[in-house]
């Protein structure tokens, strides 16, 4: 035993013939995973090798895949070692590199994060069926164990706009920037732009939305008429591709837990706020807690950080209250609110998001007969696609899943927990 020190070791550029395989190496690595790593996230970290043969110690396959790449250069630990010892290094990295565990909560909800925001998995050496295969090891969603909630934590109960005003320190962040509002339509988003031009009447403010080609007829002159009465110009992003036509393209429904349209309302989005330096804006969004609770994504402050958009500043000034105070400081304000809530809708999502409440499908079968007809034909293509069984997240025909809301409907009861789409 030497203690446990550290070897001696040089970090090089080194020209990829320079370096050779260990003829002992018994790892049978998969050349094609980390091919495809390399070239969706290019080549990171380094070879591990002897330095006084250039004999690879750790990361053959990698130094494979990079040749595969056309790489002419790797990067090079060079490792001061004999040949023994680097036999016997070589088989330790092997080794410990297999005896750990995924943690399968943990790995799911990564592989959800990365396929939120990227649309897919590539470049992990994972897939969509492994990640159904960790879910269902889990057996079911991924829920969070029931934990006692800071009094911070519950949410405020019908407040209006005067007990969700800015803390000093909120104050001094929010102050001199421009406002970007991620703008829905919908009451959440509506009640963020109130909040900003309530105590930020004179910031720059822009309401931003994503049009993805899929929205009710008439929407967009809601739009316009919302940005009118705020005062705020709206500003319309549009998706390279229409949600309709990415869900031909992968030919299946999103999933409730990776839904890869999530990606065409993102990338424009945050294409938009990249013109601007990080400290010369706040994007506001209409999120609350009680939407975050079933993911285990909690803050104990009203601004957030978007994993991909880590260096800018969001702000959800609603987080700490409930729906009925969106709807309170709508009222309040004056602002008319989209007519299709009063025909029955619950959200301004997409005319076919497979994550509606049963109620919503019970509305568009009855007041949106074209929008009805246009959810069967997808399902006629992909197969069920309502999101309907909280347990078990199965897919359900969208006629069962508006039975079941009509049936809420006439006997007066509260709809299924909505699933966020």
């Amino acid at each position: 035993m030497n203690g446990g020190g550290i070897i001696s070791q040089e970090y090089e550029m080194v020209p990829v013939g320079a370096l050779t395989p260990n003829q002992r190496n018994a790892n049978q690595g998969d050349l094609g995973a980390v091919l495809g790593s390399i070239k969706t996230n290019r080549f990171y970290g380094a070879v591990m090798a002897q330095k006084s043969t250039g004999t690879i110690i750790a990361g053959e396959y990698r130094w494979r895949a990079a040749q595969e790449a056309g790489l002419e250069v790797v990067p090079v630990i060079w490792l001061d070692v004999s040949n023994s010892e680097a036999q016997r290094i070589m088989a330790a990295d092997n080794r410990t590199c297999r005896v750990g565990i995924d943690d399968p909560l943990k790995m799911s909800e990564l592989l959800n994060s990365i396929i939120s925001d990227f649309g897919d998995l590539e470049g992990t050496g994972y897939d969509r069926e492994d990640l159904d295969r960790i879910i269902a090891d889990l057996g079911g969603p991924m829920v969070e164990p029931e934990r006692p909630e800071p009094e911070c934590m519950k949410p405020l109960k019908g407040v209006g706009i005067a007990d969700l005003a800015p803390t000093d320190e909120e104050r001094a962040i929010l102050t001199g920037r421009k406002l970007l509002i991620e703008y829905s339509g919908g009451k959440d988003s509506s009640a963020a732009a109130i909040w900003a031009r309530h105590y930020f009447p004179d910031s720059e403010t822009e309401l931003l939305f994503v049009d993805l080609g899929a929205d009710f007829i008439g929407f967009h002159l809601y739009l316009h008429d919302a940005s009118l009465f705020l005062g705020v110009p709206l500003v319309i992003l549009r998706s390279k591709q229409t949600v309709i036509e990415a869900m031909l393209e992968k030919g299946e429904w999103p999933h409730p837990l990776y839904p890869y349209c999530h990606q065409n309302l993102h990338q424009p989005l945050d294409d938009y706020t990249r013109q601007f330096q990080p400290a010369d804006i706040v994007i506001l969004r209409g999120g609350r807690l009680s939407e975050r609770a079933a993911s285990g994504k909690k803050n104990e402050s009203r601004f957030l950080v978007v994993d991909r958009m880590e260096e800018y500043k969001y702000f959800q000034p609603l987080y700490f209250s409930d729906k009925s105070s969106s709807e309170k400081l709508l009222e309040e304000a004056g602002l008319p609110i989209w007519d299709g809530y009063g025909r029955g809708l619950c959200r301004t999502a997409c005319r076919v998001c497979p994550g509606q409440k049963p109620r919503a499908y019970a509305a568009i079968r009855r007041e949106f007969p074209d929008v009805w007809a246009e959810l069967l034909d997808l399902e006629g293509r992909f197969g069920p696609g309502g999101w309907s069984d909280p347990a078990n997240l199965h897919a359900a025909k969208f006629g069962e899943s508006a039975d079941r809301g009509q049936g809420h409907i006439d006997r007066g009861e509260p709809d299924d927990e909505e699933l966020a789409a």
